[in-house]
């Protein structure tokens, strides 16, 4: 009997089964993911956060420029960079592009007629300005879009292009698809959170006006 319960102790003592150690790697790795989407998560907020503040920013200056300028005609995004449009923190080394807050993203602006066509009789020729934000995570555009969307004449989103591309054009049945606000109207929270749902990455596109 007592050599019975030294071989049961023994054996109690030589380790975990495979068993018990496939249970506790599959609880390390579920918390290892939980943590790492925490973080991510955390991490867009913050980077949502700061696009709404420096696009913010972004649209008051250019509003001030559609407001105060005789015209605007095909202003360029280098051109913007040098009227000090964009955060300078953002701007490149050639001081020719802006990199945007979400990961592989990328600011610009355009007065380019074609851009603005057909968004509204009222709005002078070459006095209105397209400021579009590339790669915006569908964790965070609706907070995105909300914020700076009032900010706009009219607004809408639309997903990245692949490969991004700087849209000079947007084809009437796009805008249709992702308007979030019309011509001086209200954004309208259902069209951005469906818009947003829509896409993986995407693109806020907003116009400003005198």
């Amino acid at each position: 009997m007592n050599s019975n319960r030294f071989i049961s102790k023994k054996r109690r003592q030589g380790g975990y089964t495979i068993v018990e150690l496939g249970i506790a790697l599959t609880i390390i790795a579920v918390l290892i993911i939980a943590g790492l989407s925490g973080v991510s998560a955390v991490l867009d907020s913050t980077k949502a956060n700061d696009q709404i503040a420096s696009g913010g920013q972004t649209i008051a200056k250019l509003q001030n420029k559609v407001s105060t300028s005789a015209t605007l005609q095909n202003l360029t995004t280098q051109e913007a960079i040098g009227l000090s449009l964009f955060p300078n923190s953002r701007v490149n080394a050639a001081r020719t592009a802006v990199t945007g807050v979400f990961s592989g993203g990328s600011e610009f602006i355009t007065t380019n007629p074609a851009a603005i066509a057909g968004l509204g009789a009222d709005i002078p020729a070459n006095r209105a300005g397209m400021y579009v934000i590339h790669n915006i995570p569908r964790a965070v555009c609706s907070d995105v879009a909300l914020a700076l969307a009032p900010l706009a004449d009219s607004a809408w989103v639309i997903a990245t292009p692949n490969p991004q591309v700087q849209i000079q054009t947007i084809p009437a049945v796009t805008r249709a698809a992702g308007i979030i606000k019309t011509n001086g109207g209200v954004v309208s929270a259902v069209e951005v959170s469906t818009s947003c749902a829509a896409n993986a990455l995407s693109s806020l596109q907003l116009v400003i006006r005198p």
